[in-house]
C-alpha cells in the first residue's frame, strides 16, 4: 500500500466500539446521513481512518457501505493490522504472530466462563465478554488475564488491554498510536476515541477528543498527566492545546458534534 497517497496535512482517527457505533453497535440511518455530509466536507482537509481493536469483517458488518466507502483506511486489531478497505496487511512480524497464536490456543483450552467468544483475529487475541444482548464488562476478565500471564514465559512479549466489550492481547509495542505514527508520522493527528485501549492514541495525538460516554480511566489518566478534560465549547481551533476535549453527547452523536466543530476550524485555517 502506498501511504504517500495520503497527502492531507491532517489525519483523523475514529474509534469504533463506544465511539462511532452506538450502544447497540449500530449507526442510525439519520446519523449515517449526517456523517456522510460531514465526511464529504472533511475529506477536503484530512485523511479519515477508522482505528479499532476489531478486524475488517467486523467493520464491514457494522459500518453501512455508503459511509464505509468514505473512509480512507483502517487500523485494525489495536495497531497490529492495516487495511485500505480491501486487503488486510499484518504489521507485526511472523515471530510475534506465532507467539500470539500459541497463546490464543492455550487460552481457548481453559474455557473461561467469562469469555463469550474469541473473535477472528490475524495478529492479536480478542476475548469478548459482552455483545449487544448479553454479557458483562471486561474488567473482571482483564484482571484475571493479567494475573494469569504475570509469570508466563511470553509475558514480556505481549500487552494486555481492554475496550468496553473485550479483553485484547497484542504483541508488545503495538498500539493504535504506534500504527498511525508508523504510517503517518509527518501528519497532524486528530484522535476521537473512548476506551482504555485508546489511552496512548488519545494522549499522543495533536488534537484528542472523546464522546461523553468515555471511560473514567481515560479521564483519570489525563488528570494524572496534568491534562485537563475540557468541554467542546472551549475548543479554540487547530493550534496545539493542553487538554482533551469531551463532547456533551454519547457515541455517534458525540462524533458528529466533534466533526462539525472540526469543519468550522478547518475552514478558518484554510
Amino acid at each position: 500500500m502506498n501511504f504517500a497517497t495520503y497527502d492531507k496535512e491532517y489525519v483523523i482517527g475514529i474509534d469504533l466500539h463506544g465511539t462511532l457505533l452506538n450502544e447497540d453497535w449500530l449507526i442510525s440511518s439519520a446519523d449515517v446521513t449526517k456523517l456522510i455530509e460531514i465526511l464529504e466536507q472533511i475529506k477536503r482537509y484530512a485523511t479519515i481512518l477508522i482505528i479499532t481493536g476489531n478486524d475488517l469483517h467486523f467493520v464491514q458488518e457494522h459500518v453501512p457501505e455508503s459511509l464505509y466507502k468514505l473512509i480512507d483506511g483502517f487500523i485494525l486489531e489495536n495497531g497490529v493490522v492495516f487495511s485500505d478497505g480491501v486487503k488486510e496487511i499484518t504489521i507485526a512480524t511472523k515471530e510475534e504472530i506465532e507467539i500470539i497464536k500459541s497463546l490464543e490456543k492455550e487460552l481457548k483450552a481453559k474455557q473461561d466462563r467469562d469469555i463469550l467468544f474469541f473473535a477472528r483475529r490475524l495478529g492479536s487475541i480478542s476475548m469478548f465478554t459482552r455483545n449487544k444482548s448479553e454479557g458483562v464488562l471486561p474488567n473482571k476478565l482483564y484482571s484475571k488475564i493479567v494475573k494469569l500471564l504475570e509469570n508466563h514465559p511470553v509475558n514480556k512479549q505481549i500487552f494486555v488491554t481492554h475496550s468496553d466489550v473485550a479483553v485484547d492481547i497484542v504483541p508488545f509495542g503495538y498500539t493504535k498510536w504506534t500504527a498511525i505514527e508508523r504510517m503517518f508520522n509527518d501528519k497532524k493527528i486528530i484522535a476521537i476515541a473512548d476506551s482504555y485501549n485508546d489511552w496512548d492514541f488519545l494522549y499522543r495525538a495533536d488534537h484528542p477528543f472523546m464522546p461523553n460516554n468515555c471511560s473514567s480511566k481515560i479521564e483519570e489518566a489525563f488528570a494524572a498527566h496534568n491534562k485537563k478534560v475540557l468541554p467542546m465549547t472551549e475548543y479554540k481551533g487547530l493550534n496545539p492545546q493542553s487538554g482533551v476535549f469531551k463532547s456533551a453527547l454519547n457515541n455517534t452523536a458525540g462524533v458528529i458534534e466533534i466533526l462539525e466543530k472540526l469543519i468550522i476550524n478547518f475552514k478558518k485555517h484554510k
